[in-house]
């Protein structure tokens, strides 16, 4: 007799539930009575007794697809707030409400897929209360992942979002759940027939979040998979790589540290992008990898390659740039056999074989490197005055190879082929005076010097070589020949200038007078 008296109060308690759900979703439809729908609902489902669950779900999740966008959100957001209430209870009906989720995905209102996210969020949050060790996860997990094959971009979006919120949510998953999901998902993005890659890209930064690549190879695979996705035609592929790559870096922190330099490379090719909300994504990712403490590779020098530790053991050439900018030193190695220097009437040229090196700069402390130099090694050239100088000397027979050379016991000489003569301190402003010559008939004149540090004697027939340490003076000498040039050619251009518009301006004025004539005659004439 209870029994019998049970059933028919069980029945009626359901009938009277659904009354008011379907009161509620009624008035949830309209707008102006929406507020006190969705509390009459949240009452409900606050309210439910452990029986009732079951009746309560059929009656949301039966919704018909022809309510109104309000109703059918509110429907979903039903059954995370009944997961919040009555968690444990939901263990036996998880494949019903995981398959009313996927079917919720094709909704076209993003309202819809949006709020099936944050319940699918919200049961895997619960899940781990239902004690199974796993088993509902799982449950929940799958459905969701062979939705992805479905060829509807809004299924592929809603439930890679909605595996993205599981995993985030969820603090245990059993097994190589995560691994074998990951190595599937690094395919799917890698498919150009997937219509929806933001969401798997974001499906691909939980899954790394969540430790999910175990080897060094999976991480590698899921991070290189994300840096091709820069390169995407699509704008919003490239702005959920970018964050993607930003959430890595914040979480992940020093086991990505041997990507840093990659994802670096990767993100400054594309920091540049014609679309301003990925410039941004990027320019944040770009500052939160340079924030890893990795290795750092040596960058190479602004001023060009790197000067070499063993330059004069190797007895190569070099080339030093100055601060100037515009004075530069050559260095060479001469053969012991004296080679041929040739001075013509239009360029000084030097055969010699020679291996250039540029470097960034000298070292100033050679002591030791000069102890493996012969002092016969390295020779010294300095052009040559054309129109006295060389003149007299072919006529002498001496040749026309001459060299500045550094020897033991004579300081600067002038060596010949077979005559050595000493320096003439007369031949200072000759020396200026065709270098000045050589530089404003653009020849192509090679100074040399070596990088030894030379003793020079103080006598009187050398005041020179007291005076002139280098050869930078010679050059200040032509660059300020130059810039005299200069000055002249540009005063003679702006007395020119001048005289033409002082003529023009006599011409104007001529015309005005005439013009002024020619008035005074037309007005006189209309006078009369």
């Amino acid at each position: 007799m209870k029994s019998s008296t049970a059933a028919p109060s069980k029945g009626k308690a359901a009938f009277e539930l659904k009354h008011r759900l379907l009161q509620a979703l009624n008035k949830i439809a309209d707008r102006d009575t929406y507020q006190i729908g969705l509390s009459e609902l949240h009452a409900t489902v606050d309210a439910l007794a452990p029986d009732m669950v079951g009746p309560f779900l059929s009656c949301v999740i039966d919704t018909d697809a022809d309510q109104k966008s309000a109703v059918r959100k509110e429907c979903v957001k039903a059954i995370g707030a009944l997961a919040r209430s009555h968690g444990a209870l939901l263990a036996p009906h998880m494949p019903k409400l995981v398959a009313s989720v996927v079917r919720r995905l094709k909704d076209a209102d993003s309202v819809v897929r949006d709020a099936c996210v944050d319940t699918c969020g919200t049961l895997s949050a619960c899940a781990r209360e239902f004690g199974d060790g796993g088993a509902a996860l799982v449950a929940l997990v799958r459905p969701l992942f062979e939705s992805l094959g479905e060829q509807n971009r809004y299924v592929q979006a809603g439930a890679a979002l909605c595996l993205a919120k599981v995993i985030d949510e969820s603090s245990y998953f059993p097994g190589p759940v995560l691994p074998q999901m990951l190595v599937r998902v690094v395919k799917i993005l890698k498919n150009p027939h997937f219509m929806a890659k933001p969401a798997v890209i974001e499906l691909l930064r939980s899954i790394v979040q969540a430790e999910g690549a175990s080897t060094e190879q999976a991480l590698s695979s899921a991070l290189t998979s994300i840096m091709d996705s820069l390169k995407s035609s699509d704008w919003t592929t490239r702005k959920a790589a970018s964050l993607a790559l930003s959430s890595i870096a914040v979480s992940s922190g020093y086991l990505v540290a041997s990507f840093r330099t990659s994802c670096l490379r990767s993100l400054e090719r594309c920091k540049f992008d014609k679309v301003k909300p990925v410039r941004d994504a990027i320019t944040h990712a770009i500052q939160l990898w340079k924030a890893i403490p990795g290795s750092e590779t040596p960058e190479p020098s602004e001023a060009g390659s790197s000067t070499k530790e063993n330059f004069f053991g190797d007895h190569n050439d070099a080339r030093s740039v100055h601060d100037g900018g515009s004075r530069a030193t050559s260095f060479r190695r001469v053969e012991p056999t004296p080679s041929a220097s040739v001075v013509s009437g239009s360029s000084i040229t030097s055969v010699k074989k020679r291996s250039p090196l540029s470097v960034n700069k000298i070292p100033q402390n050679n002591a030791s490197n000069q102890q493996h130099l012969k002092s016969s090694d390295w020779h010294v050239e300095i052009s040559v005055p054309k129109q006295n100088t060389v003149p007299d000397l072919v006529k002498k027979g001496y040749g026309s190879n001459r060299m500045l050379k550094y020897a033991k016991g004579s300081p600067y000489g002038i060596v010949d082929e077979d005559i050595k003569s000493d320096y003439d301190p007369m031949d200072d402003k000759q020396e200026c005076s065709s270098l000045s010559e050589v530089a404003s008939r653009s020849y192509e004149t090679k100074h040399v010097t070596s990088a030894l540090e030379v003793t020079e004697d103080v006598t009187e027939l050398c005041p020179r070589a007291r005076e002139t340490k280098s050869i930078d003076s010679t050059v200040t000498d032509v660059t300020s020949h130059g810039t005299h040039t200069c000055c002249l050619s540009a005063t003679k251009e702006l007395a020119l200038i001048r005289k033409q518009l002082q003529e023009m301006e006599r011409k104007q004025a001529n015309l005005f007078d005439l013009l002024q004539s020619s008035c005074r005659i037309l007005w006189r004439t209309c006078q009369c």
